[in-house]
């Protein structure tokens, strides 16, 4: 009997072998790993701050003080041009466990530009024209960043740091008119200011990831000034301009 059962249980283990269904274990997928260098390509939408603001000053009664209070603004409010960016990105990332920290640094295209013309044909106050324009050709930032990890193809980030760019303001004015007549201009740019944003990130397989994030950045504020003098008075016409605004995009990376 116990001859039977044995030849009984060698004939099935030899059936179920013959048949493939016997199989070693597999092989454990490896861990997704973020640590090491990677670079990437970035595309979104950008917007801008606030209009400059305007403020004169006059020793005098009939100079720049005295048309800003007369035309009740020389200058018209223009607000920072709004519209699609995009860039490249090269960074670092460490990981310790669910943690994740790193250094970035980015470029991103802007060309954002805007312009306003004003011409006061006469009347009460004498033929004369003043213009705006304010540019943002680019924009670029070197940040740190710390995430964390809910699982191990996820990453939520933040980040902030060091934003530099060429925000511009430049301001106009003539009048033939005036005596003496005017033809004056001036301008003031702001280069470097912070950066701060947040963001998410996901590992899509193999190397590459895809991310999502906003960043905040402020360059400063400037004073764009006209001065204009007439006999022994002065007078002056200042923009105040906040240089900052927000950038949203989405990203492809690939780490080396």
């Amino acid at each position: 009997m116990k001859i039977t059962a044995c030849s009984g249980l060698i004939a099935l283990a030899f059936l179920v072998a013959s048949l493939g269904m016997v199989a070693e274990p597999a092989a454990a997928e490896p861990r997704q790993s973020w640590t090491g260098f990677y670079a990437g390509v970035h595309g979104g939408f950008h917007g801008g701050g606030d209009a400059s603001r305007y403020s004169a000053t006059d020793t005098g009664a009939a100079g720049l003080g005295a048309v800003q209070a007369t035309a009740g603004t020389l200058v018209d409010p223009v607000k920072p041009e709004s519209g699609l960016t995009g860039g490249a990105l090269l960074g670092y990332n460490y990981q310790s466990g669910a943690i994740v920290v790193g250094v970035e640094a980015d470029i991103s295209y802007l060309g954002a530009e805007k312009a306003d013309a004003h011409a006061y044909p006469g009347g009460v106050l004498v033929p004369m024209d003043s213009a705006i324009e304010r540019s943002l050709d680019y924009i670029g930032t070197v940040r740190a960043r710390i995430g964390y990890l809910p699982s191990e193809r996820l990453l939520f980030f933040a980040t902030g740091g060091l934003a530099y760019g060429n925000s511009k303001v430049s301001l106009a004015w003539s009048c033939a008119s005036c005596g003496p007549p005017a033809d004056i201009s001036a301008s003031q740019s702001a280069d470097f200011g912070y950066v701060v944003g947040a963001g998410l990130e996901a590992a899509v397989g193999g190397n590459w990831s895809i991310r999502a994030e906003y960043l905040y950045y402020d360059l400063g504020t400037t004073k764009t000034t006209l001065t204009y003098a007439y006999g022994s008075e002065t007078s002056t016409l200042t923009a105040k301009t906040d240089h900052d605004g927000g950038i949203g995009r989405i990203g492809l990376v690939l780490k080396f």
